[in-house]
């Protein structure tokens, strides 16, 4: 991954999951958490960010015309006998 956007699987977010065991962290929180300024210029460096996979979700619910991401079909991606 060569985006420049670091992880969220710190210190703080393993702080936040074990106070909060009944509350979830959505993607819009993962991304207004994330730090304002990038490891490093995009394309120059890799490291693991799963960050990118919520941009990402942004970007195809948006696509597939969905009114917010929490309403997006996410298994309309995939073949029939992969749905449950």
């Amino acid at each position: 991954m060569q985006a420049g956007l670091s992880d969220y699987d710190d210190g703080a977010m393993r702080s936040w999951t074990l106070a909060n065991p009944n509350k979830d962290f959505s993607p819009l929180d993962y991304i207004s958490t994330l730090p304002k300024k990038f490891l490093c210029a995009p394309g120059t460096c890799e490291d693991y960010s799963s960050n990118g996979y919520e941009i990402l979700g942004f970007v195809l619910a948006s696509h597939y015309g969905a009114e917010d991401w929490s309403s997006f079909d996410w298994w309309m991606m995939f073949p029939d006998n992969l749905r449950s």
